[in-house]
């Protein structure tokens, strides 16, 4: 899913990529309660200078917790319980 705006994701968009490519882009993550347990999505921002804003937390690999995408990543999270978890 391409999103040169910022996206609201749903359960219907269960395990699906999103590439965030442009500058004033965020991405707007459904509540893990609203979606099955299991559900993951792949956040690409492929921006070269703007960091992305999520609008809920995510637990980081290392420990911690996030809600921004840094410049030219990519992350794939899923929901686990009452959270988002960083996969990789």
């Amino acid at each position: 899913m391409p999103a040169s705006t910022s996206p609201t994701l749903t359960q219907e968009h269960h395990n699906h990529t999103i590439i965030m490519n442009a500058a004033s882009s965020n991405i707007a993550l459904p509540a893990p309660s609203s979606v099955l347990d299991g559900t993951t999505y792949t956040l690409i921002n492929t921006h070269a200078t703007n960091t992305k804003a999520l609008n809920r937390n995510y637990r980081l690999i290392g420990g911690g917790t996030s809600s921004t995408l840094p410049n030219s990543t990519s992350i794939t999270i899923q929901r686990f319980g009452s959270d988002w978890v960083q996969l990789r």
